[in-house]
């Protein structure tokens, strides 16, 4: 289709509400963005052959009517094998895998990137069966954080819990660490929400990469990040547990050009044999976690 829906008549408008679409069938190759994070969770909009501009205003392609969606936010355009996205001057950003597209700018979009407008996350999708990579996003948004991209608390407190009957019957170590941002609150007060999100994924990616495959790491609270570390002793697990809180006060993170410092508070526990459900485990490393926030925070205590 020509370039824009502005040169069609209001009688050729097909408008998408992103707040009641519904999946569907793609065509073979088309390409689509599932909501992984935000109000509308799960929501799929299938993205169709020309540019559709997705905002706030109802006389968008694209509507998503939620406050931090700009009226023309952003405009996305398909042809062929090959989908772009350009931000459209929007307040809050266009962000595609959390690098903010300057106004007027274009990024090209592949399969399992992550696109962030205001407060809503989505993921884009392309390949020949799009309802099975629809239903599997669909699954691995009920065990994954939207926002963080690591593990929630349903699929952590289930995997805690197979870990420590492991460790049990094989008699082997398990250690926990429970990381707390530090004055998440002023850090929200001061720069924004948008910001604080900002935050938590950077921190969320800085510990995927310092993690073994074998640590298990999930979203557990709001500012919470917590470390299952199966075959680690206490020590071990408090020499890692400092590494990570210093490599976190060694981060410089910027938003919108401005320098955000951020330390962590971290509580680390380990398995002991008096310990028969994971509440026992989370608690110790939870009340270790208060130590060190209320021992002065950027801290580690065991």
């Amino acid at each position: 289709m020509a370039d824009g829906a502005e040169e069609r008549g209001a009688d050729e408008r097909t408008t998408v509400v992103v707040g009641f679409s519904r999946p569907t069938s793609e065509s073979e190759g088309a390409g689509c963005l599932v909501q992984i994070f935000g109000e509308g969770l799960g929501r799929k909009v299938a993205l169709e052959p020309g540019r559709a501009v997705v905002g706030r205003d109802g006389e968008n392609d694209v509507v998503i009517p939620l406050d931090s969606i700009s009226r023309r936010h952003c405009a996305i355009r398909t042809a062929g094998d090959r989908t772009e996205i350009e931000d459209l001057g929007s307040t809050n950003g266009t962000f595609v895998n959390d690098h903010r597209l300057a106004p007027g700018a274009r990024a090209e979009l592949r399969t399992g990137d992550l696109v962030q407008l205001g407060a809503v996350i989505f993921k884009f999708l392309f390949g020949n069966d799009l309802e099975a990579l629809y239903h599997e996003e669909i699954y691995l948004s009920s065990v994954v954080d939207g926002l963080t991209q690591i593990y929630n608390r349903r699929y952590f407190d289930e995997h805690l819990d197979r870990e420590m009957a492991r460790a049990h019957r094989h008699a082997r170590p398990l250690a926990l660490l429970l990381l707390d941002v530090d004055h998440f609150k002023e850090i929200n007060d001061r720069h924004g929400h948008l910001a604080g999100d900002h935050v938590l994924v950077a921190l969320a990616k800085r510990i995927r990469e310092s993690v073994r495959r074998e640590d298990c790491c999930a979203r557990y609270g709001g500012e919470e990040i917590a470390i299952a570390s199966p075959e680690t002793s206490l020590a071990q697990a408090v020499v890692f547990a400092e590494k990570l809180r210093g490599c976190v006060e060694a981060c410089d993170l910027r938003f919108d050009g401005a320098s955000i410092p951020v330390t962590v508070s971290i509580g680390v526990a380990a398995l002991t044999p008096d310990m028969d459900h994971p509440r026992d485990l989370v608690g110790a490393a939870d009340a270790r976690l208060y130590e060190a926030k209320r021992g002065g925070r950027n801290r580690v205590c065991s």
